[in-house]
């Protein structure tokens, strides 16, 4: 009762503001977890004034506020009178609210209640909250951080000097124990506001300098490192645990049919990025796109889940599961008309046992929203095998849309098997870049040319200049993009201190160590920014920069980015990228000092009118209306040849100043079967460039026959020991075929190739057969073959397969016997 008088006087004395920074933060909050808030039943368990579950209200939630203050409710109501909006307001006990029947919400949060309780009345209320959640519902709760240091200080020094309002507050480490002791499903907890915690320093006399200073250095950090410190407000998430209902198939098709419109053009998107968590990109371009344009869009989220439910799953029938699945995905939100489901990898049961069941959710999904119109679009090879399955089942087309070289984003290997899995079972592949074009395009021939693009109105638009970049002197160097592997640092170093006046700007998560970075005063790394803020700073930029290092991935890549700084109206400088040659607006470089002279160049008087019917050819609109037309028309035209022809036409031209054309010319010769031109300029390329693309090069030469080549080429890369090469001068052409077939990863030739070699009764090549199946993830013939070769020989005579061997030991729990693998390349294996 204590507790409730003092919310009543503080309700009653103080006026609250319709919105400040706090209500921006809880409501950030709520917009992240919760998606699109139509039509959502959503409860406000100890609602204060109110005014956050009115902005959820405003944007078409069906919004019920409770809390056990008369003062409070009031003061809600009247704020929704004002604006003629309707909602629900209940006087009760966060602990018994029994005029709410079971299962009736689909949300139920609140903001700083949690930390008014001790531990057992926590329980009473996340269990009372639970009761009133639908199945699957989420509970959110947002409550002062006991890990947040500026928060603790300033309630210390109000609480010391008796200035304290809000009566006992218990400041939450975490609520992950009581959630499960409840029953409910814990999902995540994380902090926000940072830099709202620096008000409670304010309320401290003479605490003006360390806030300040707090503020300085909390602003300079990346927002990586950012991420992890503690806030003022611990965010926790749960659900409510599915427990199993008798469900008859009548009540499943009931549920299905929420969902289903057997006339609607439906298609799924098997996305490789979370629609709102990840940058704003391709997939969520197109999904917007083919909104407007009409279809159904179902976006599956790459995210990996796992579910918890309390029950045995191993014992629900088939007509349970499905219904248990349907109401994960009729539940799930729908954002400016597309709807989202987190993909399900794994359940945990009742049992405690984990089940894989990744396939099985796809396989559900595709199936739920199958009809005469519906069409799959998979950015992920890994669900090559269940795609493979649901077409022979179902009247449907697979796409795969191709936007790298996936080998640059996967640790493992079989991604490759994957990749020519999909590429042999899909109706058609899509590829962002010409590179992608020439080579995904040789293993299936429906194969079209569809590159990023750009919303270029969202960047005509002109916007005011972002404060971070308000006391900027000189030139601004802008990049905005993820600071990778693939982000040349080094340059940007050098190019830092060569120009100590121009500011190198860098916006977009941070996924690697930066130190060398920061140690410039002139490089800014302002960390990821909301995409639609992108526009405001690209307009700002002086030049935008594309400073990549050269691979695979960074060859075959279509940068969205070059686009969008385009659509600003600023030039480009980017280092050597094939899918820029020819392209306006745009200086390709290949050195440090080309770089400098490309900035002095687009730092210099340059026509800064962009012609606007180049930004409507390379617009997200128009790139849409193709991959419509690809995909719905059967009679779709494929000129597979007079494509090549203009990307060689475009190679040519530039083939003296970048040496990687030669070999990309080269590939597309061969293709066309001019063998002697690709012979030639595959020579002049290694002449130039003969570190660069080593596994294009090996392709190559493997065709040519010529394997001394093929032998300079794989001894230049990181990973050869003495003991292949030994192999390979010894035993004969065969076992170098292998090595380079396993390298470039045509894993089926060399597995073919290496029997061979052990139908010969040759055992010394047990090993690297070995090491071709764990490539490939088939750990158990992988071992069978390393404990045949040990036991041979006593050792493993490759680094790689002692590694792989040993790694296969230990999680069998043969530690000893691991040590003993790896003991003869001890001396290696501790330097790595």
């Amino acid at each position: 009762m204590f507790q409730k008088e003092i919310w009543d006087t503080l309700w009653g004395q103080q006026k609250f503001s319709d919105w400040d920074e706090s209500a921006e933060l809880v409501y950030s909050v709520l917009k992240k977890e919760i998606g699109d808030f139509k039509e959502k039943r959503i409860l406000e368990a100890g609602s204060g004034t109110g005014r956050i579950s009115l902005a959820l209200a405003k944007e078409g939630a069906k919004v019920t506020l409770m809390d056990f203050s008369e003062t409070a409710l009031l003061q809600s109501e009247q704020r929704f009178k004002q604006v003629g909006l309707h909602a629900e307001f209940i006087l009760a006990d966060i602990f018994n609210m029994e005029s709410i029947p079971d299962n009736t919400y689909d949300v139920v949060w609140n903001a700083g209640v949690i930390e008014h309780f001790d531990y057992e009345q926590q329980l009473k209320a996340l269990d009372e909250m639970n009761r009133v959640l639908k199945p699957n519902g989420i509970l959110i709760t947002l409550n002062p951080n006991a890990k947040c240091l500026p928060y603790q200080l300033g309630k210390w020094f109000m609480e010391s000097t008796e200035q304290w309002p809000y009566g006992q507050e218990l400041p939450i480490f975490s609520l992950e124990g009581v959630c499960k002791e409840v029953g409910m499903t814990f999902i995540r907890e994380y902090s926000v506001g940072l830099e709202q915690s620096l008000n409670f320093l304010s309320q401290i006399p003479n605490s003006n300098f360390i806030k300040n200073a707090f503020e300085k250095w909390s602003n300079s950090l990346n927002e990586q490192y950012k991420e992890n410190m503690e806030g003022y407000l611990k965010v926790t998430i749960c659900k409510k645990t599915y427990e199993k209902e008798d469900v008859s198939e009548e009540g499943y098709k009931e549920l299905y049919s929420i969902r289903e419109n057997q006339k609607k053009k439906n298609i799924i998107m098997l996305s490789s990025v979370h629609f709102l968590e990840d940058l704003w990109q391709r997939h969520q371009q197109l999904a917007t796109e083919f909104i407007n344009k009409g279809y159904q869009v179902i976006f599956v989220n790459n995210r990996s889940t796992i579910l918890n439910i309390n029950i045995d799953f191993s014992k629900m029938n088939d007509t349970e599961i499905k219904y248990f699945f349907s109401q994960i995905v009729t539940e799930s939100p729908i954002v400016n008309g597309i709807l989202m489901i987190n993909r399900i990898d794994f359940l945990v049961d009742s049992t405690g046992q984990k089940f894989n069941i990744k396939d099985t959710f796809i396989n559900f999904i595709i199936s739920f929203f199958h009809n005469s119109n519906t069409n799959i679009i998979t950015y992920l090879p890994e669900f090559s095998n269940i795609l493979s399955n649901v077409k022979k089942q179902l009247d449907l087309k697979i796409y795969y849309d191709c936007v790298d070289e996936m080998t640059g984003f996967y640790n493992t290997k079989k991604v490759v098997l994957d990749e020519n899995k999909l590429l042999e079972i899909c109706d058609g592949v899509i590829v962002t870049s010409n590179t992608l074009f020439v080579r995904k395009g040789i293993k299936n021939k429906k194969c079209i040319l569809v590159p990023n693009g750009v919303n270029y109105k969202e960047y005509r638009i002109k916007k005011e200049k972002p404060i971070d970049l308000q006391n900027l002197r000189g030139p601004i160097i802008g990049y905005v993009g993820a600071i990778a592997h693939w982000f040349d640092q080094e340059l940007i170093c050098k190019l830092a201190e060569k120009h100590p006046n121009w500011n190198f700007v860098l916006i977009g998560t941070v996924y690697v160590n930066v130190d060398k970075l920061k140690l410039y005063s002139n490089i800014h790394i302002l960390g990821k920014r909301e995409y639609n803020l992108v526009p405001n700073y690209m307009q700002y930029f002086d030049v935008g920069i594309i400073p990549f290092k050269d691979s695979e991935l960074i060859v075959n890549t279509n940068p969205i980015k070059y686009y969008e700084y385009v659509a600003a109206s600023i030039p480009v400088v980017s280092t050597i990228m094939p899918e820029l040659i020819g392209k306006p607006y745009v200086y390709v470089v290949s050195s440090l000092e080309e770089f400098n002279i490309g900035l002095e160049n687009a730092l210099g008087p340059h026509k800064d009118i962009v012609d606007v019917d180049y930004l409507k050819e390379n617009s997200w609109y128009e790139r849409s209306n193709k991959i419509i037309k690809f995909v719905e028309d059967d009679l779709f035209e494929i000129d597979r040849k007079s494509t090549l022809l203009k990307i060689i036409n475009i190679y040519e031209g530039n083939k003296d100043n970048l040496p990687i054309l030669y070999l990309l010319l080269a590939e597309i010769f061969l293709e066309l079967g001019e063998d002697n031109k690709s012979k030639q300029y595959l020579n002049i390329f290694t002449q130039k460039a003969p570190q660069q693309s080593p596994l294009t090069q090996i392709r190559l030469f493997l065709h040519f026959k010529e394997l001394g080549e093929v032998k300079r080429v794989l001894m230049s890369m990181n990973g050869c020991s003495n003991y292949d090469t030994e192999i390979w001068n010894s035993k004969g052409d065969n076992y170098l075929k292998v090595y380079a077939l396993r390298k470039i990863s045509e894993y089926e030739e060399a597995l073919t190739l290496a029997d061979q070699i052990l139908e010969e009764d040759d055992r010394s090549f047990l090993e690297e057969v070995g090491n071709i199946y764990y490539d490939v993830e088939q750990y158990d013939d992988a071992f069978k073959f390393y404990i045949e070769a040990f036991s041979n020989k006593g050792k493993i005579n490759s680094l790689e397969g002692a590694i792989n061997f040993a790694n296969l030991l230990k999680n069998k729990g043969e530690i000893e016997l691991a040590k003993k693998v790896l003991e003869p390349h001890s001396s290696i294996v501790e330097k790595l």
